[in-house]
């Protein structure tokens, strides 16, 4: 069995904390991962996990990022660099997903895992601070 490190992120005041999520008194909270335990109140709506994985500049990967293609070119000079493609937890298939639509809708996508393995993808941004066109 591998260990896999199971932590979040979320923006507090435009500064993401990393570390362990909780609700408390209606409010979601990261517990930061320092010697010195404490705790910040955090916008819920910008809560992600980390995926496990990690980009290929060696950047984690967390739900609601944005990774591109650094080396594929599409019909017409367009590179998959311009698109951006965010990543997604799928309930129905419990996997990590990256969509791969023009809608950005979180209804199709690629199992994330294997993109990684097959194509060089790099962290362009996220949801919440760069929301997608």
């Amino acid at each position: 069995m591998v260990n896999r490190e199971i932590k979040y992120r979320g923006l507090a005041k435009g500064i993401w904390k990393y570390g362990f999520i909780m609700n408390w008194a209606g409010n979601a909270q990261i517990w930061e991962n320092t010697d010195e335990a404490h705790n910040c109140i955090v916008n819920e709506k910008t809560v992600g996990q980390f995926t496990g994985f990690k980009d290929c500049n060696g950047v984690e990967i967390y739900e609601g990022d944005t990774l591109i293609d650094v080396d594929v070119t599409l019909e017409e000079n367009i590179k998959l660099e311009d698109t951006k493609q965010q990543v997604y937890w799928c309930e129905k298939e419990g996997c990590w997903k990256l969509d791969n639509t023009f809608s950005q809708n979180k209804k199709e996508g690629w199992y994330l895992g294997k993109d990684l393995k097959d194509f060089r993808f790099k962290v362009s941004g996220n949801v919440y601070e760069n929301a997608l066109s």
